[in-house]
């Protein structure tokens, strides 16, 4: 039988490689011995991209950072399981909370990626607002911005 510490660090070399089924195998027996954050995350992150099971994922995510909640591997985690559910506003937010608590390079990669949006032309309304909207692109075309 493996140990805890064993399974922990198989299960994340699995997702170094990109091997989400070994790194579900390794989580889910890691669990099985002790209510880790780590194997929580870990699992949660393995549901949402093999199983799409993004709710539960999320649940587990969050048991993972209501136990640990100054480790930014958990918010990369939740941000990457948001992002695979379709919602990138809240892996955004999730990602920038998680720089809150340390740098982490690949939080950092996954803001890049995404792209960080410019200040509305207009900082005293919304960005919603039809005359920021235009602005901004007449702006863009203008070469401004």
């Amino acid at each position: 039988m493996e140990t805890l510490k064993q399974l922990l660090h198989d299960g994340k070399k699995a997702l170094e490689t990109n091997d989400t089924a070994m790194a579900l195998k390794c989580f889910e027996q890691a669990l099985e011995l002790e209510r880790d954050p780590v194997a929580c995350s870990g699992l949660a992150y393995c549901l949402a991209k093999e199983r799409h099971a993004f709710s539960q994922a999320k649940s587990l995510c969050a048991e993972a950072l209501r136990q640990d909640p100054r480790n930014p591997e958990h918010y990369l985690i939740m941000g990457r399981i948001y992002m695979l559910a379709g919602n990138k506003r809240d892996a955004i937010r999730i990602f920038r909370k998680g720089l809150k608590f340390g740098f982490n390079r690949q939080i950092r990669d996954e803001l890049e990626t995404l792209g960080e949006r410019k200040s509305p032309v207009l900082p005293f309304l919304d960005r919603k607002n039809p005359i920021n909207k235009y602005l901004g692109k007449l702006f863009v075309k203008l070469g401004m911005r």
